[in-house]
């Protein structure tokens, strides 16, 4: 009998309200390692009226790791969250090394 853990968290990648949102969830099981990400991220347009309308777009994630796998990273979890950051910040954000702690 596998016992699974889940987890959630979100991360807003900085204090800008045009900054992208993630949205975390983790199913970690005995063999493979579920990282579900919903990213949300606000647009603003000014209008001819001089007020501001705001709408977002989300998207979401799926990234399935082996849950131990030690040649290639210390922990599924982070690695998932590590990739998912990686591939969905803005352009100007460098990569994060694995050699650094995911936010």
């Amino acid at each position: 009998n596998t016992q699974k853990k889940n987890k959630m968290a979100t991360i807003a990648t900085s204090t800008t309200n045009t900054s992208p949102i993630f949205h975390f969830s983790i199913d970690r099981g005995g063999t493979f390692t579920d990282i579900h990400c919903t990213i949300t991220t606000p647009h603003h347009s000014n209008n001819d009226d001089g007020t501001t309308t705001t709408a977002t777009t989300t998207k979401t994630v799926i990234h399935k790791l082996l849950s131990v796998d030690p040649q290639n990273y210390p922990d599924a979890p982070t690695e998932g969250i590590r990739r998912i950051l990686s591939q969905n910040l803005p352009t100007t954000t460098t990569p994060i090394p694995r050699s650094r702690p995911a936010p």
